[in-house]
């Protein structure tokens, strides 16, 4: 895909790529993709259909420790780069796990406009090529503790 220039006016900028799924185990997802993640985690969830609990996985990685770009799309493009010749491994797993792609923006100084990024239509079929949902984050630099809003 072709480089863009989609810097926004903040500070921190990272995406991640999420499975999740019931049944699905972490530690074995980690296995088949060769890939560490930035953060796991196994618990109980009532499933909607059957009201009964069931031990659902989680499995995510984040582009905060390897991109250092506040251009979005250089986040995204890292996760497309990395997981779209992974995804038969993914197809492969039974039930297949919901798959979520977030992206987070963050201000860290009250004096920057916060500006929603550009995601452009290379990486929106990127994601979609992934059967991703994609959620973007928008936080806002907190007052000083002395300050009145």
């Amino acid at each position: 895909m072709p480089a863009t220039n989609h810097e926004t006016p903040v500070e921190k900028v990272s995406a991640s790529l999420t499975f999740v799924g019931f049944g699905m185990r972490p530690d074995e997802l980690t296995g088949s993709l060769g890939i560490q993640p930035s953060f796991t985690d196994v618990s109980f969830v009532t499933r909607c259909e059957t009201g009964r609990k069931e031990e659902c996985g989680l499995w995510s990685y984040d582009t905060a420790a390897n991109v250092a770009s506040r251009d979005v799309g250089e986040h995204i493009e890292h996760l497309l780069d990395l997981f779209r010749p992974l995804m038969s491994r993914i197809d492969e797993k039974t039930p297949r796990p919901n798959v979520f792609l977030h992206v987070k923006c963050e201000a860290t100084s009250i004096m920057r406009p916060l500006v929603a990024p550009r995601i452009g239509p290379d990486h929106v079929a990127g994601i979609a090529g992934l059967g991703a949902a994609l959620q973007v984050e928008l936080l806002e630099a907190t007052r000083w503790p002395n300050e009145q809003g």
